[in-house]
């Protein structure tokens, strides 16, 4: 059978756009590891600073407000990931949601104790354990969704995802 010489270029021309179009997006596994990458930052530099500081009141007051605005920070750099993937952008929402949450639940938590306000300090306490569950919940279904046993055309097995590492409990 002989084909013609535009069928071959129509085919191998065909086939370099389909290569392009396919490497245009990222697959699921990069859009995984950006989300997983931005947010395990997050939780080290977290860890880091309820760490730092020292014991008196004054200090664990500037550590409360420099987690504040590292959470500020990491909302904006959340915003800012290009994610294609549907679910991925629903743990991207999440994530931002989690950020705000327990940036505003600290600063809510500051000023009830420059206020010496017991009910609103236990209040603010409250919600950011509360934030704890709600991070527990959400690094889980992160994990299984960019594990690479997960379904997915775009996933490779042979690629490696890292994992969200959980804050230890307060």
């Amino acid at each position: 059978m002989v084909v013609p010489h535009r069928s071959i270029a129509f085919i191998g021309a065909f086939a370099v756009v389909s290569t392009l179009l396919a490497s245009c997006g990222e697959g699921k596994v990069a859009q995984c590891n950006k989300l997983i990458g931005l947010a395990n930052q997050a939780t080290d530099e977290i860890k880091g600073l309820q760490q730092g500081g020292g014991d008196s009141a004054d200090e664990k007051k500037k550590q409360l407000e420099k987690i504040a605005n590292s959470l500020d920070g990491y909302t904006k750099k959340a915003e800012g990931l290009s994610l294609q993937d549907d679910q991925l952008k629903a743990f991207q929402k999440q994530l931002i949601t989690l950020y705000q949450q327990t940036r505003d639940n600290s600063r809510a938590l500051l000023a009830a104790v420059n206020t010496k306000d017991a009910k609103a300090t236990n209040a603010a306490l409250s919600k950011l354990i509360q934030g704890g569950g709600t991070e527990q919940t959400l690094i889980r279904s992160v994990n299984t969704y960019c594990s690479p046993t997960s379904a997915s055309p775009s996933a490779s097995p042979a690629a490696s995802t890292p994992a969200l590492t959980p804050q230890p409990a307060k």
